[in-house]
C-alpha cells in the first residue's frame, strides 16, 4: 500500500482525491479558499421547469431563447434575433395571448446584424399556456 502525499503551493493544495483552490482577495492580497470544482455540481438540485415557447414569423431567421422558463426570474430577459432578409422601416411586434405586449420600430434590419432586446416577461403574467409570438410588420412594398 502506498501513501499519497499532500502537495502545497501558494495557489492550490492537492490532497488525495480533493482539490482546494485558493484565490487572492482583491485589495487585500490575502488568500482565501474556494470550494472544489465539483462542490457546486454536487450541490445542484434540479428543479421542475415550466416553459413557454416563443413563436416567430417567417420574416425572422431565428430568436433566442426559443422558450422561457417560468420557474426562473424573467425580469430582465435578453432576446437576440436576426432578420431573414434586408428590411427597411419595419416594426417588431410581440404579442402575448393575442394582445400586443411590445413593439419597436427599426429603420433597417440586416441578416448579418444581431439585434438585442431586454424585456421584463415577469410583468406579463405568463403561464405555461401563454401564446407568445414575435413578428415583423413590413411596409407593403417589401412584403413578398
Amino acid at each position: 500500500m502506498t501513501s499519497m502525499t499532500r502537495i502545497s503551493s501558494p495557489f492550490a493544495t492537492f490532497e488525495p482525491f480533493v482539490a482546494v483552490t485558493r484565490r487572492i482577495v482583491p485589495g487585500t492580497g490575502a488568500l482565501t479558499s474556494c470550494p472544489p470544482a465539483g462542490a457546486a455540481a454536487a450541490a445542484y438540485v434540479p428543479q421542475a421547469r415550466k416553459t413557454v415557447p416563443i413563436h416567430i414569423a417567417e420574416t425572422l431567421l431565428y430568436l433566442v431563447p426559443q422558450q422561457l422558463d417560468l420557474a426562473r426570474n424573467n425580469q430582465a430577459t435578453t432576446l437576440y434575433f436576426r432578420a431573414r432578409n434586408d428590411y427597411n422601416n419595419s416594426r417588431l411586434v410581440m404579442t402575448v395571448d393575442g394582445k400586443e405586449a411590445y413593439t419597436r420600430k427599426y429603420a433597417f434590419l440586416r441578416p448579418p446584424e444581431m439585434e438585442k432586446l431586454t424585456l421584463d416577461f415577469d410583468a406579463l403574467g405568463l403561464t405555461e399556456q401563454s401564446d407568445i409570438r414575435v413578428t415583423l410588420e413590413l411596409p407593403k412594398e417589401q412584403e413578398g
